[in-house]
Order: structure tokens, then sequence, then C-alpha cells
């Protein structure tokens, strides 16, 4: 997914006296407060707006209708009048802003279209004006009426082009985003009906449309529709820690039919919890998912279950999730980035970042240990950074260690050195079952950690907490070659022991492949490494 920074102006909650600014990047999103807060409303707004972001595909001519300065018409996404769509405060009209971040280190030199705006109207709410932005300050392309000249707009297989004032500007990336915008799946937060009657519910295929999906997937023709319905299966039997799972549909094509360890069941007669990942894990698959947008993430699931289904369910949407939830939690556990929405006095949504916080006596004033047994976990595992923690997430998912352990980043090198014995210490206050991993960036076999790593480790020690330096480099050197091929396809290539990323020909992006890599990794892969031996040591003489 593309990373972009949205603005809303009248937009439900949002007035246009008070809008909310929020940046949407690749990764977890977490969106974190109580009800009418507002932070539904961003899911929604993407949902349904999708028949705006179709319009922007080359072939459609709706580009060239937009830079005439010509209104387009657009279809809501499941609600019932389009009047809820405007703030109650006033009666002006709404509008919105989509700017793309970072586009112009993509290319120096080429000019980009990197935004557009979108402003409609109360009494013709269906009718959309769109303005295009360009350049790294976002200025408008003049249209209609204002334009000074008549914008030519051209498509090459290559890439999309506007001609305007004798310049070019590409168009690509921004229609690369909206056509990720418009292919998103949107999981809303009522998901009791996902299994009743036929057709649609926001989008997922659900009831006998669901059972008929799923059956010529795996069933079909085609192998890579088998193997993906045979992934979910899998995926499934593990999060579960069921020893078989089979799922097939009925003979008569009406229902899906579960055999858990051998034993039959109807759908109907499962847990919400299972029949909510069989429906949306299922619809997951079958699409290609650039993101995902989810509402209450935790409903009908175990607190044990949650992080997990996150985690797995983002395998589907290359990484990228949004989520609204009440759990700061649940948040903290999975997010990269976190916002909080709260009521101001006069019930104005505020949005601010969630920012992580190095002071860990602060953090645990805010994250009591009832917040995490909310969350099923009665151990902390501390890790070195936001991009570890979803890739040990996975190394735990593999030994079966997950359900009762939340793993929190120390944030680096602001963290990861001696004198912290004092924030170490108000960890303990949560928990005396707190549990540290980081990598030691040692430079070859048998030299010394780093100096910083190992001053860690005696504030460690010194207050008896269990700490691990890797043997090897860093938790990424410990990937085997068929997890990163299975990912970064067969050109790629695992890191030697004492490689550094940063200096690997064919590196990748450790916030968005880490954790993707360790998922593809087996057991044997890791309880077989120092990694896998202490995670097991620690967590199974605790029990």
């Amino acid at each position: 997914m593309r990373d972009f920074r949205l603005t809303l102006r009248n937009y439900r909650c949002f007035r246009d006296d008070a809008p909310v600014m929020i940046e949407l990047r690749k990764g977890f999103t977490a969106l974190v407060g109580p009800n009418n807060s507002g932070k539904s409303t961003i899911l929604k707004f993407i949902h349904e707006l999708k028949s705006l972001w179709a319009k922007f595909v080359p072939e459609s001519g709706d580009i060239a209708t937009a830079l005439r300065g010509d209104n387009i018409g657009v279809d809501y996404r499941d609600i019932g009048d389009s009047e809820e769509l405007f703030c109650n405060a006033n009666r002006r009209g709404l509008s919105f802003r989509i700017e793309l971040l970072e586009l112009e280190s993509e290319s120096p030199g080429r000019r980009f279209i990197t935004g557009l705006c979108g402003i409609a109207d109360r009494s013709n709410p269906q009718n959309w004006k769109i303005t295009f932005l360009h350049g790294p300050k976002y200025k408008k392309v003049e249209t209609g009426e204002n334009k000074r000249q008549n914008p030519d707009y051209i498509s090459d297989p290559e890439r999309t082009l506007l001609v305007w004032n004798q310049q070019q500007y590409d168009f690509s990336a921004v229609i690369d985003l909206l056509s990720q915008l418009n292919k998103c799946l949107y999981i809303p937060p009522f998901r009791n009906a996902i299994n009743e009657g036929s057709g649609t519910y926001y989008g997922l295929a659900v009831g006998s449309s669901f059972v008929e999906l799923w059956d010529s997937w795996k069933s079909g023709g085609s192998i890579s529709q088998a193997r993906s319905m045979e992934e979910v299966t899998e995926d499934l039997k593990a999060i579960f820690s069921y020893e078989k799972l089979e799922i097939n549909a009925s003979r008569d094509g009406k229902e899906i039919r579960v055999t858990i360890d051998r034993l039959p069941y109807r759908l109907a007669e499962l847990g919400s919890g299972l029949s909510q990942f069989i429906i949306i894990f299922g619809n997951a698959a079958i699409r290609e998912i650039p993101l995902i947008l989810i509402d209450e993430p935790e409903i009908n699931l175990h607190p044990s279950l949650q992080a997990v289904f996150l985690s797995s369910l983002a395998r589907y949407a290359d990484g990228n999730i949004i989520f609204a939830t009440h759990s700061v939690g649940l948040a903290r556990a999975t997010a990269e980035c976190i916002y909080s929405f709260r009521l101001g006095s006069d019930r104005v949504p505020i949005v601010t970042t969630f920012e992580q916080t190095a002071n860990y006596a602060e953090f645990a004033g805010e994250m009591s240990f009832s917040a995490f047994k909310e969350l099923g976990f009665d151990s902390i595992l501390l890790v070195e950074g936001v991009t570890d923690v979803k890739t040990y997430q996975q190394f735990l998912r593999k030994l079966r260690n997950d359900a009762s352990v939340v793993v929190i980043p120390l944030g680096g090198d602001a963290m990861v050195c001696g004198g912290r014995e004092h924030e170490l210490d108000e960890i303990k206050r949560i928990t005396s079952k707190v549990f540290a991993i980081v990598d030691s960036e040692r430079t070859g076999k048998g030299k010394r950690p780093a100096k910083n790593r190992e001053a860690f480790k005696l504030s460690c020690e010194a207050l008896d907490i269990a700490v691990q330096l890797t043997e090897r480099r860093a938790t990424e050197n410990y990937f085997t070659d068929e997890a990163v091929k299975a990912v970064l396809g067969e050109k790629a290539s695992a890191l030697g022991e004492f490689d550094s990323l940063k200096g690997s020909f064919n590196g990748w992006r450790k916030s968005q492949h880490n954790w993707q890599i360790a998922s593809q990794m087996t057991k044997e892969d890791i309880e077989n490494t120092d990694i896998g031996r202490f995670l097991s040591s620690v967590f199974e003489s605790d029990e």
C-alpha cells in the first residue's frame, strides 16, 4: 500500500472547522478510542467511496472528466441515505483531501500528480467535484473555466500522463493508490450475520455465496486456488491448535462442513470465533487485497486470539491493516502506528498520534497489568523495536507459546543500553514474568556483542530478567533461504550469520518483510537456534 495523508471535513462526525488529518502507512495502523469518537469513520470513508476510487482507472475516462471541471457521479457503498455522510453540526458540504507521502523520492526530477481533493454538496451528494494536486507542496491543477489551457490526458502501457501547461505529469502513483483503496476489504464490527443467507455483507461473500466460492476454489480446476484454500486451512489449524482440520462444502452446496480432529460439524454449530475466522480468511484469500480495514477485531474472539487473528489476517493483505479498536492493549501489541480518538468538551473528535515512549515509568501507568490480562497475557517479552514485535509473534506462534505472551518493543538504542534499571523495574511492576531478547550486532563468529547490548544485558540480569543477546548478528540473520524466497521470490537469498541487511545486495524492508519471512519459517527452523531454545526454555519453565 502507498503511504498517504487523509483529511476529512464535514464527513460524519468531523466538522469542517475541526477536520481530521491522519497519515496511513504500510503495516499495521491502530485507531483507538471510545464509541462515537470517530475511529470507525476513517474506515467507513474508504469503503463507502469505493465507487469513486473505481472511477480513476485509465480506461474509464473519468480523469478527463475531472480535468474538464465536470462532476463525477458515484453510488455509495452500504448506506441507506447519503444525508448520513454529512456532519449534522451545519448545512455545508463535505470534502476530502488525499496526499501521497514521500513520492518525489521515488523518481527525482519527474513531475507527479501527488494527490486529489473532492467536494460534494448537500443538494447533490452523489456528484463530486475533483481537483488534482501536483508537486511536493500539493498545488492544485487548474481545471474547468480556471485552467490556463486545456489539459491533455494520455495513457501508455508504462504510465499515465497528464500534459498541462506544456509539462508532463505522471498520474500513475495516484491511480495506483486509488486502485488499492478500491480493492481493499472492509470488515464491519457486527459479524454475527456473516454465515447467514446469501449474497454479500459489506463486500464479504456470505452464506451460500461463500459456500459456492469456497467449493469452486478448493475443488475447481486451478491449482493456485486450491493451494490458497489449503493455506487458509493450515493457518486455522495452527491458530486453534487442532491436530487435523478439514473445511468443505456440503454435497448440496448450501453450507460449510468442518471436520475438527476427525469429528464433523456444521459451520452453524461452531462458536462465532472459528466461524468468523473461516469466513474472513476465506474472503481474503479469494481476492487480491492490498489493504484490510477491520472494525473491532476483538469481537467474538478470546483475548488470547485477538493479536494472533490480526497478524495472521495480515498475510492476505501484504501486511497492511488499519483497525479500529477499544483496546489499547491490542493496539500496543500489534501496531506500528497508533492514533488515539477522544471527544472534546463540545463532543468534537480530537485525534492525536499515540506516540510510543521510551519512558517506561509512564508506560507502566498507561498500560496496567489488568490491560494485559484482558488480552489473555501473563508474560512480557521485550524486543528491540516495533519491527521485531510481529516477527517474534510469528516465532512464538510456531513454538506454540504465543497465547499468553505480549511482545513489547523497547524503542531501539534509546533503551537497549546500560543504566536502564529504573525503567525495566517499572515493567516488572506489571508482571514479574518479564524476558528480553535483542540483536547482539556481532560482526563475526566469536566476536563480542556491541557494548550497549552487553550493558543492557547487565541491567536485565541485575533485576533477574532473563535476557538473550542473539548469537548471530540480528534477528533477520536467522531467516532461512526457503523462507526468504517464499516472500521475496527466487532471486532473493538469505543473509549469512553475520551479514548486515543494509549492506546486502538483495536487502529487504525490515518493517514490511521481516514478519512475513518469519511466518514462512518452520518450527524446526526456529527451535534449533539460540532464539528458539531461549523462547522455549523461559516460557516452558514458567508453566
